[in-house]
């Protein structure tokens, strides 16, 4: 798992009046700094940037000065894997830009963080069966997910500034990347990549609030609003960058497992086997049979229709019942316990090229 993205801001505020004239001169415009120092691109007014734009871009406006870009470029020759510690990502871009720009920048605690993107790599058997995981996750909707695709890139709820998702193949796309210069890879690296399952999950600025809001909670402050002992007590929450790696990795299987399970399963369950699970799993042997009865009728009618078919309360009432014996969306979306996670997924994450070779030559 890596941290492939971060989004920094800064109040102007924060920035020494001769430093705010410094950077004012610099950044008439957005700009974009390769990890040789280099301006790559230049921008005016600033814009939305695209998260496969591989270098750290700085721009400046009234209240805020913005660094963002991919902290795996920094230093390697390409962003295949590299460090999930976001904290150190962070510090590193903060210190690239103040490199590169020649200014004081402020330290860590005084940014704050508008997005972070968690991305794991999967290795698959062969080429094929990551284009064949990416046909099942283009097929899968319901409950929060909206897919679309482009390519054979699957996406997840795209615009949400809460949680969005996208998988692909990351051998294509690091050929991509060093055509257009990008980055850098030995051809045995690129072999390699090219069994990998890209997944990338990005936490928004309202999943990054909502973060906030639970630290605050945990104290009790909200019961005490605006008063002096909520602001010492929001003084006590952890900061966003205090976020553990084993923390992201658990956020980033909790979204990843309800659409395709967990990685290391390595068999497809029967009916009979799935049925067993859920009387085991129910209040009562009939409430596993009811779930069971309407996973059945997914298989022939399709999951909205039967979801359309019965009320609310029922319908989630089997719906975690399913979820919780192994199923996932992709499963009701095809109307079957998919091969996604036996086949497709006969799944090795891998975090490092030593563990890709040694992976590779394993299997």
């Amino acid at each position: 798992m890596l941290c492939d993205w971060l989004s920094l801001k800064l109040p102007v505020r924060s920035l020494w009046t001769d430093v705010q004239k410094a950077v004012a001169q610099r950044l008439s415009n957005t700009i974009c700094i390769d990890p040789a120092g280099e301006i790559v691109w230049s921008k005016w007014p600033p814009e939305r940037l695209r998260s496969d734009t591989h270098q750290v871009t700085v721009s400046l406006t009234e209240h805020y000065f913005y660094i963002s870009g991919s902290p795996a470029r920094l230093g390697q020759s390409n962003n295949v894997f590299g460090s999930a510690d976001i904290q150190g990502c962070a510090l590193e871009m903060i210190r690239h830009v103040r490199q590169q720009l020649d200014v004081w920048l402020p330290e860590l605690e005084h940014w704050e963080c508008t997005r972070i993107d968690i991305t794991s790599n999967l290795y698959l058997d062969s080429h094929a069966r990551v284009l064949e995981a990416l046909e099942i996750l283009q097929s899968v909707q319901g409950g929060h997910y909206r897919v679309s695709s482009r390519g054979s890139t699957a996406y997840f709820n795209r615009s949400s500034d809460l949680q969005a998702a996208k998988a692909y193949a990351k051998g294509p796309h690091l050929r991509y990347q060093i055509k257009k210069g990008q980055a850098m890879a030995t051809a045995d690296e690129v072999d390699a990549s090219m069994n990998l399952l890209r997944l990338e999950l990005t936490l928004g600025s309202r999943w990054i609030r909502r973060w906030r809001e639970q630290q605050v909670g945990a104290l009790g402050a909200t019961k005490h609003r605006n008063s002096v002992v909520a602001r010492i007590k929001q003084d006590r929450t952890r900061s966003i960058w205090e976020l553990t790696e084993e923390e992201l990795k658990r956020t980033a299987d909790a979204y990843w497992s309800r659409i395709i399970g967990q990685a290391t399963e390595d068999k497809t369950m029967t009916d009979d086997e799935l049925h067993s699970k859920l009387q085991r799993l129910a209040k009562t042997p009939r409430q596993g049979s009811a779930a069971f009865g309407t996973w059945l009728q997914i298989q022939g009618a399709g999951v909205e229709r039967v979801k359309a078919s019965m009320s609310v309360s029922t319908w989630q009432r089997h719906k975690k019942l399913l979820f919780d014996a192994g199923l996932t969306w992709a499963d009701l979306s095809q109307r079957k316990v998919v091969a996604l996670r036996a086949r497709a997924i006969t799944a090795r994450p891998v975090s490092t090229w030593a563990e890709l070779q040694s992976t590779r030559n394993a299997a």
